[in-house]
């Protein structure tokens, strides 16, 4: 028996630009570390530190990027 398993990604990266995908990156990252549970001090600290790497500036930086598709957005509809 053979199982086959498909996924299509909501948006394609390939035409995604560079600074979204980097945010994207981050921000899977940054959620995947909220959600580690620190089963001792050593842990802890990576988790902490791994939040703080790629948490820090993620609300600002989804701000920054809504607005530049909303500029790409509003720019196409001007032909």
């Amino acid at each position: 028996m053979s199982l086959i398993v498909c996924s299509t990604p909501l948006i394609s990266l390939a035409s995604t630009p560079t600074d979204v995908q980097y945010f994207i990156e981050r921000r899977d990252g940054c959620d995947h570390f909220r959600g580690e549970y620190p089963y001792d001090e050593e842990r802890g600290r990576f988790i902490a530190k791994n939040l703080k790497d790629l948490c820090t500036g993620t609300d600002k930086q989804l701000k920054k990027v809504k607005e530049e598709i909303r500029a790409t957005a509003s720019n196409h509809g001007k032909a």
